[in-house]
C-alpha cells in the first residue's frame, strides 16, 4: 500500500533579526522554527538566526555546522541573558535540513522515481548579495513502506554564455531503512555553479529551472518547471 509523503512548504530565508531585550516579552517559545545556523565574524560565537526574528545561541547550537539549515525548538526568557543583539536560549530539539552538493554531471537514467509535487522557494540572489548559497525546496513523492528517499541534482558542467538557462536535474534516490526518518526539507549548493559560472563568463545572470519525472496516465515523464529562478554570478 502506497501513502503520500508529503514534505512541508518552503519558508522564506530572509530572516530580519531583532533582539530580544528590545522585543518586550518575559519569554518566547519556538517549536521546530526554520532557523539558518552562522557564525558572528567578529565575536566567532555561532548562533541560530530563527524564523521569528529572534538570534538565539546555545551550546548546542554552538556545536553546528555553520552556513547550514536546521528546524530548532527553543525557549528564551529574560532572565537567561544575552552577547549583544543574540539572545541565550535553552534548546529542546535540533533537526538539520539534509545539505546536498549540486553533481556536474548528466542525470542517472536508473532512478526514474516520479515526484507528484515539487516547489522550489522564489530566491532572489540580488536581495541577498550572494550571502546565501543554499536552496530550499519542498516536493511529494509515494512510497512503500519504509522507504526513505535521498535527493539529488545534477547539472552539465558546459553551460553556453549564448544560452541564459540552467535545468537542474532532480533525482530521488529510494532505500528501504525503517530506522531513518526524513525531515522533509532539503538545501542544495550553488556556490560552486556560481563560481564555475563566474571563472569562464564572467559576471552576469542565468535563470534556473529544474527538472523531474512526474507520474502522468500515460507513464512517467520528465517534467520542467514553469517559472525560473535567478542565479547571479
Amino acid at each position: 500500500m502506497k501513502k503520500i509523503v508529503l514534505i512541508c512548504s518552503i519558508l522564506t530565508m530572509g530572516f530580519m533579526l531583532s533582539s530580544c531585550l528590545d522585543s518586550g516579552d518575559n519569554s518566547y517559545t519556538g517549536v521546530m522554527q526554520f532557523s539558518y545556523v552562522t557564525m558572528d565574524e567578529e565575536s566567532g560565537l555561532i548562533y541560530a538566526s530563527t524564523a521569528s526574528g529572534l538570534a538565539i545561541t546555545s551550546n548546542e547550537i554552538r556545536m553546528l555546522t555553520p552556513n547550514r539549515y536546521y528546524f530548532i525548538s527553543y525557549i528564551w526568557k529574560s532572565e537567561y541573558g544575552s552577547n549583544g543583539v543574540i539572545c541565550n536560549a535553552v534548546v529542546s530539539d535540533v533537526v538539520p535540513v539534509p545539505y546536498v552538493m549540486l553533481g556536474f554531471q548528466e542525470a542517472p537514467s536508473d532512478t526514474i522515481i516520479p515526484l507528484t509535487k515539487f516547489e522550489p522557494f522564489v530566491y532572489d540572489s540580488e536581495m541577498y548579495d550572494y550571502k546565501y548559497d543554499l536552496w530550499v525546496f519542498s516536493y511529494q513523492w509515494e512510497r512503500e513502506k519504509d522507504e526513505v528517499a535521498t535527493v539529488e541534482f545534477y547539472t552539465s558542467s558546459e553551460i553556453s554564455g549564448d544560452n541564459d538557462e540552467i535545468i537542474i536535474d532532480v533525482r530521488l534516490r529510494v532505500v528501504k531503512d525503517a530506522n531513518k526518518t526524513e525531515t522533509g526539507t532539503v538545501s542544495l549548493d550553488v556556490k560552486n555553479l556560481r563560481n564555475m559560472l563566474k571563472s569562464s563568463l564572467g559576471t552576469g545572470k542565468k535563470k534556473v529551472r529544474f527538472r523531474y519525472y512526474t507520474k502522468e496516465p500515460g507513464g512517467v515523464e520528465l517534467t520542467t518547471t514553469t517559472d525560473t529562478y535567478p542565479l547571479l554570478y
